[in-house]
């Protein structure tokens, strides 16, 4: 099978539905698709309810019957930031530090380099990534709760990614 290394997103609804955004383009841009977890194992986690690859490279993943999904991020083996909040576009500054957690290259600061202000336009973050970090949550820190800015979509070049915010994603 396809043993593609990505980053599942953050924890989201729809309607009823309990599940995770994810990058679209990491689900093969197909909706219905089947989302195995861990990069080694076949263990079926959820599978693509609705997806949007044309304004937003973003999908939401159904968890399946058993699957549990919480407001957190990996942090490490042991332990997970804990996600206390969201961050609209609009509040999002230029010059703001953040993070992400990739499957890839783990945690990473970096900062945000432009915001051209309008919901649905991707972010420039200043910030180490590598294949298969899409997906990842970008993130603000306060201890070790998590304050959502976005999901990191793809590479822009070898020291600048972008992503899309929270809010965009949200209405897709």
């Amino acid at each position: 099978g396809d043993t593609d290394l990505n980053t599942l997103g953050y924890k989201a609804t729809k309607g009823a539905d309990v599940g995770f955004v994810m990058a679209a383009h990491s689900a093969n841009d197909n909706n219905n698709a089947n989302i195995v977890q861990s990069h080694t194992s076949t263990r079926l986690v959820g599978n693509v309810d609705a997806m949007d690859t044309g304004n937003c490279d973003c999908a939401f993943v159904h968890a399946d019957q058993g699957i549990g999904v919480d407001k957190e991020i990996w942090k490490n083996s042991s332990s997970n930031y804990v996600i206390t909040g969201k961050t609209n576009d609009a509040s999002q500054s230029q010059g703001t530090w953040v993070y992400k957690v990739g499957a890839s290259s783990g945690l990473s600061l970096g900062q945000i380099a432009t915001n051209s202000g309008g919901v649905g336009l991707a972010t420039l973050v200043k910030i180490h990534h590598a294949g298969g970090d899409s997906g990842s949550t970008v993130f603000t820190l306060s201890g070790d709760n998590a304050n959502v800015y976005g999901m990191l979509i793809g590479s822009y070049n070898s020291t600048h990614a972008v992503y899309q915010p929270q809010d965009y994603i949200q209405t897709q």
